[in-house]
């Protein structure tokens, strides 16, 4: 894009006023553009630098290789302000940021189980027993008469014995649910939990790392000096 022209930021535009001049002296971002103005950033083992001080900023492409290309650097970089920052008493380490991220689980959301649905297959069950055990009554009712039922009660009770077991599965998750004092539970990483990302319910573990964050004072604000 070195077709795109920029202009310096003490250019003045028609009555306006430079960029440089509606910047006040002590907004705390010019520490960064004193700190980038001294930085001989090939000496990081930056490659392809490029400024964007005259109004060219980088397209996203640009901006994406770059720090795929310098990753190493970038850090170095990093470490040589926070530890400036540190030496002019501007990092008060004193506030603490949460950092997170979402790792796609193994659990499907078939496997994972809240209260209505627990409810909901518990009222499927007793429905079915219901018709089954109607069934049966029908099958003796009809046997006591001397007719053929046409039923295999045999089968039948193999259902009931199925759905027993499944009712007992669903009462011990219910269990488990109200013991974790949670919302859900997932059977297979009992870790993950069902959340909505990108308009899509997933099943994810969430990671977080506690981090600390520097704090800036106000500049007009006089920092302690250091003893000695």
């Amino acid at each position: 894009m070195d077709f795109i022209q920029g202009r310096p930021r003490s250019q003045l535009v028609l009555i306006e006023s430079s960029l440089e001049e509606r910047i006040e002296q002590d907004k705390p971002f010019r520490i960064i553009d004193a700190f980038v103005d001294n930085c001989k950033l090939e000496e990081f083992g930056f490659t392809h630098v490029r400024h964007a001080k005259e109004g060219k900023p980088p397209d996203h492409n640009t901006i994406v290789n770059f720090r795929k290309d310098n990753p190493k650097a970038i850090k170095l970089v990093f470490r040589k302000m926070v530890s400036i920052c540190k030496n002019l008493d501007l990092i008060g380490c004193k506030v603490i940021a949460t950092d997170g991220t979402k790792l796609r689980a193994q659990n499907s959301k078939k496997n994972n189980y809240n209260q209505k649905k627990i409810n909901d297959h518990l009222k499927f069950i007793e429905t079915r027993l219901s018709e089954y055990l109607d069934a049966l009554d029908i099958a003796d009712t009809a046997e006591s008469l001397g007719l053929d039922p046409d039923i295999n009660k045999e089968k039948i009770r193999e259902k009931i014995a199925r759905l027993n077991e499944r009712k007992n599965q669903y009462k011990k998750l219910e269990q488990q649910l109200g013991e974790s004092g949670q919302q859900q539970i997932s059977t297979t990483d009992p870790e993950s939990r069902k959340l909505p990302i990108r308009q899509k319910i997933l099943e994810v573990f969430s990671i977080f790392r506690p981090q600390s964050c520097p704090v800036l004072p106000n500049p007009s604000v006089p920092s302690r000096q250091k003893a000695g």
